[in-house]
């Protein structure tokens, strides 16, 4: 066995612990010898994140208007929907189109019950002046001047 020799100085105590040392800085220098390129590459990705982020933000702002325009598109579609569906109703119940828009409902059934009931307060009151409404078109298609025609005859007294 090797005989225990003491250290006295410290350069003694340096050449002894030199090579282990050395040892232990190589160790750790094969240890983290790619923390630089790590460090770059982590920037590089912080940065590709960055910007995808905000492309994100922006493809969801995007959305977003697009979302609030089918919303008004379809508003609007539905809107023009139940329109029409008043006009169709009133012709085939027989208001007078000026009417349509006082018609009340959101679906075909109750727009139909609502001319309905409309057409029936009509019919019931002897509305001569109104052009459709007083039964004398004997089943013709009434006529603009059928208003100014039932008019003339209630001035002269005409029944």
């Amino acid at each position: 066995m090797a005989e225990f020799v003491p250290i006295n100085t410290q350069e003694e105590f340096d050449e002894r612990i030199k090579s282990r040392l050395e040892r232990e800085r190589n160790t750790i220098s094969k240890q983290y010898a790619d923390y630089e390129s790590l460090k770059e590459n982590n920037s590089a990705l912080t940065n590709e994140k960055a910007t995808l982020m905000k492309s994100i933000e922006e493809k969801a702002d995007e959305i977003n208007n697009l979302n609030q325009q089918l919303s008004e598109a379809n508003s609007k579609l539905k809107t023009l929907e139940i329109d029409s569906l008043k006009t169709k109703v009133a012709v085939e119940v027989g208001l007078p189109f000026e009417l349509k828009d006082r018609l009340s409902g959101e679906t075909e059934e109750a727009i139909r019950d609502d001319a309905s009931a409309l057409s029936k307060i009509f019919k019931s009151q002897n509305n001569s002046g109104l052009p459709g409404f007083n039964g004398s078109n004997n089943g013709k298609e009434p006529d603009e001047n059928d208003g100014y025609k039932n008019m003339l005859k209630d001035l002269k007294g005409e029944k």
